[in-house]
């Protein structure tokens, strides 16, 4: 019996042949329909902002004019609605800068105790400090906590309630910075 030792390696069946490179191209055109058709149609559906806040700023200052945080949120309500959602959501009205807050803030850090409703430094929008300040507490370390300003915009929605713009930021440490009463 003699055996073809030049016809060992098997070859694909015809059909075959011609289905894989078509099942590639295939895959290529699926992928470039959707990388570069789909998904940015949805993208842009998804970021499509409200009319409100079409002219937004997107950054804060301090009072010397300094870039602060950027404003990456925006509520719409009342005043008291704000407050009322802040709350729901454990967030706490933060003290304002004193001189008796400052004195609690720094025996938190030193002795690590928890100061829910510690101040904010103030940052400026539309040449005014924040109207509305919270924080969350993140643990027992009064250095750690996550705070968000909110200022008041003229803008209002189609029942007439008013915009908020916020900055909303995690703070992982703790420093003094110098703001000028204004």
């Amino acid at each position: 019996m003699e055996t073809n030792t030049e016809n060992t390696v098997e070859t694909l069946p015809q059909c075959r042949r011609k289905t894989l490179p078509r099942l590639l191209l295939a895959g290529v055109l699926l992928y470039l329909l959707v990388a570069y058709v789909f998904l940015p149609i949805g993208w842009r559906r998804h970021e499509k902002r409200h009319p409100a806040l079409a002219d937004a700023p997107q950054l804060t200052h301090t009072a010397s004019g300094i870039p602060g945080d950027p404003l990456n949120v925006a509520l719409v309500g009342t005043e008291n609605e704000v407050h009322l959602a802040m709350h729901a959501a454990k967030w706490y009205p933060a003290d304002p800068i004193t001189l008796k807050s400052a004195m609690r803030i720094a025996v938190g850090v030193v002795f690590d105790r928890p100061y829910d409703d510690a101040p904010v430094s103030s940052l400026y929008l539309w040449g005014r400090k924040e109207d509305l300040a919270f924080e969350q507490p993140v643990g027992n370390d009064p250095r750690r906590r996550h705070h968000v300003r909110f200022w008041h915009s003229e803008q209002v929605d189609e029942q007439g309630k008013p915009l908020w713009i916020g900055a909303a930021i995690p703070q992982i440490a703790f420093h003094l910075a110098h703001n000028p009463v204004v």
